[in-house]
C-alpha cells in the first residue's frame, strides 16, 4: 500500500512538472527574431552600441522603446492563439501593451539586458492580490522590468514613460508600490499626460504573461507563466 501511495505521489509530481515544463513561456532569442529586431531598428536608421555608464543605459533603452512604439503606434492587439513576436510586431504595425513588452524585452536582451515580464493589475475593486489575479476582467497592465547598473527599472509598453526620476534614480514596480506615483519627482522625459493603472492602488506579479493562456504555445486555459521568473516573487 505504501508503495502504491509513494508511486501515485510520484507520477503526481512528474506529471505537474511535466505539465509547468510544457507550459512555460519561452524567451529564447531565435534566429527569426534577430532579422526582425534588426528591421526594427534599421527602419528608423537606429544604430545602437553597447552601453557602459548608466546613463548610456537609460539613452539605450528609450531609445529602443520608442523604435517599439513607432514600429506598432496603432493600438490593436495581436489576436489570441498567435505569436507576438519582433517578425508579428513589425508585419503587423498594431499592438497592445502585451505585446509590445514582449518585443522590447527581446530586443534588450538581444543586447545583453536582463529582463522580466510584469503584469499590473488594478486592486482598486478587489482590494487584494489573489482576487485581483481571479477576476474576470479586472483591469490590468503588461510591462516589462530591465536591469540597470543601478538596479531594476520598470519600462512601460504603451506610452514614452520609465522608471526614472528626476535624479536619475531607477525604479522599480516594488518600490513605486511602496511610494505614491505623484509623490515621486519623474524625469523629465516621462510623459505626465499619460494614464496607467500603476497610477492607483495595484499589485503585480513577475513573470505571469497571461491569466488567460492564450497568448503562447500551446495556446489554452493554463497561464502563461516563465517559472525563471515567476519564481522571482518570492525574493522580491
Amino acid at each position: 500500500m505504501k508503495k502504491l501511495l509513494l508511486f501515485l505521489l510520484t507520477s503526481a509530481v512528474l506529471s505537474l512538472v511535466g505539465v509547468l515544463i510544457f507550459h512555460n513561456v519561452d524567451n529564447s532569442i531565435t534566429e527569426s527574431d534577430q532579422i526582425y529586431i534588426s528591421k526594427i531598428l534599421e527602419e528608423d536608421s537606429l544604430s545602437l552600441s553597447l552601453p557602459k555608464s548608466f546613463e548610456e543605459e537609460i539613452r539605450f533603452i528609450m531609445a529602443v522603446q520608442n523604435r517599439v512604439l513607432s514600429v506598432a503606434p496603432i493600438n490593436q492587439g495581436i489576436p489570441e492563439g498567435s505569436p507576438r513576436e519582433p517578425e508579428n510586431l513589425y508585419n503587423s504595425r498594431y499592438g497592445l501593451c502585451y505585446d509590445r513588452s514582449r518585443v522590447i524585452e527581446k530586443i534588450l536582451r538581444t543586447y545583453n539586458f536582463k529582463t522580466r515580464h510584469i503584469t499590473v493589475l488594478s486592486t482598486g475593486i478587489s482590494g487584494s492580490t489573489t482576487k485581483a489575479l481571479l477576476t474576470p476582467g479586472n483591469e490590468s497592465h503588461a510591462l516589462l522590468e530591465v536591469l540597470t547598473q543601478k538596479g531594476w527599472m520598470f519600462v512601460d509598453s504603451n506610452a514614452e514613460f520609465i522608471g526614472l526620476d528626476n535624479k536619475m534614480n531607477p525604479i522599480d514596480m516594488k518600490e513605486l508600490s511602496k511610494k505614491s506615483y505623484g509623490s515621486i519627482d519623474w524625469h523629465s522625459y516621462n510623459n505626465l499626460e499619460y494614464k496607467v493603472i500603476y497610477q492607483t492602488n495595484f499589485t503585480y506579479v513577475i513573470g505571469l504573461y497571461s491569466r488567460h493562456g492564450r497568448f503562447y504555445p500551446p495556446y489554452n486555459s493554463i497561464p502563461d507563466i516563465n517559472w525563471q521568473e515567476f519564481s522571482q516573487n518570492l525574493i522580491n
